[in-house]
């Protein structure tokens, strides 16, 4: 079984929103953490086959997957002229 690892992700909420929309193809159920009193979201990357969740927090996020993702979300300049 591969290591997941945990990435702090600090950003505005609307950076957030940006992140999330541009990082998941197909949203998968949470089953695993439904008990949690966390918001949790888990898919498949865009473009990738492979898992990955986000948690939402007060600064930002927790990610659980390839941080990779998030740093070329990061670097692409937004089509809808957003804050990224």
């Amino acid at each position: 079984m591969k290591k997941r690892f945990m990435y702090k992700v600090a950003c505005s909420k609307s950076e957030l929103s940006c992140i999330i929309s541009n990082l998941f193809q197909e949203l998968l159920p949470i089953c695993d953490n439904c008990k949690n009193d966390t918001i949790r979201i888990k898919g498949i990357v865009a473009g990738t086959d492979k898992v990955a969740s986000i948690e939402i927090t007060d600064y930002g996020c927790n990610y659980y997957g390839d941080i990779a993702a998030i740093e070329n979300i990061r670097e692409k300049r937004c089509l809808q002229s957003c804050s990224l």
